[in-house]
């Protein structure tokens, strides 16, 4: 994709974005859950698989080459299942082998949240100085299994996230 999108003027170049998008999207559809969750099951995994396919978003963009629309609603996807298991603290949850060390997310999940326009992933990431309040409190993320339960979003609020989805596929601890 990038290629195709950095040298318009190959002959060649609309196919390399095509096959580029294609294996993209195959990709997406092995490792992405319909909820947005990848098929690590854990945050910290999730981070880093989402920013591989924002990347792609971000050279089309910038070249005016725009991704399969499925693919683009994949990576909203994967973001917004960041947000809803999100902390009250502004942090992710320590899961599986990727644990968080109860980072916040902090730019990893706001600047996604600019270039996406996504007003509740920027409240996550500036800790609700600018963005929007995302709109659920408790939510059933059932594809993952992740079932994250709040009183609100406030730092005070009540919060627990439950586990009892399959088994993640290669970064996952037996804790279910």
């Amino acid at each position: 994709t990038a290629i195709g999108c950095a040298f318009p003027e190959f002959r060649d170049a609309a196919s390399w974005r095509q096959e580029g998008n294609r294996r993209l999207l195959d990709d997406m559809r092995v490792q992405v859950m319909p909820d947005g969750a990848s098929y690590e099951l854990t945050p910290g995994y999730q981070m880093a698989i989402a920013s591989w396919f924002l990347e792609a978003y971000e050279v089309a963009r910038k070249f005016g080459h725009p991704l399969d629309p499925e693919l683009e609603a994949g990576i909203r996807r994967m973001y917004d299942w960041l947000v809803a298991i999100t902390r009250p603290d502004f942090s992710r949850p320590s899961v599986s082998d990727a644990g968080s060390t109860d980072q916040k997310y902090g730019g990893s999940i706001e600047r996604p949240g600019r270039v996406l326009n996504s007003p509740a992933a920027i409240y996550i990431g500036t800790e609700g100085k600018e963005g929007t309040v995302p709109g659920h409190t408790s939510i059933a993320l059932q594809d993952s299994g992740y079932f994250a339960m709040r009183s609100g979003w406030d730092r005070d609020a009540r919060y627990l996230l439950f586990e009892g989805g399959p088994f993640g596929r290669f970064h996952q601890h037996e804790d279910m």
